[in-house]
């Protein structure tokens, strides 16, 4: 089965697969996607392969490219 890959565009809604924390991403450090719950809670999580759910689909977030190619 092939895991979709998502761009992790700002306030983009994921969960977390291992903890279950829910979040908008607002951010990148370090080779991680920074999320903020409902509660103003942040948390940092590695893009890892296959490590959230996005409208309860498994799939792999990465950083979007900044800039491109015209």
């Amino acid at each position: 089965r092939t895991v979709p890959v998502v761009d992790a565009e700002p306030d983009l809604v994921v969960e977390d697969v291992e903890s279950g924390f829910c979040g908008a991403v607002v951010g990148f450090e370090s080779g991680a996607v920074t999320l903020e719950d409902r509660h103003g809670r942040r948390r940092h999580f590695p893009l890892l392969p296959a490590a959230f759910l996005l409208d309860g689909a498994v799939v792999t977030l990465r950083r979007p490219a900044v800039g491109g190619c015209s």
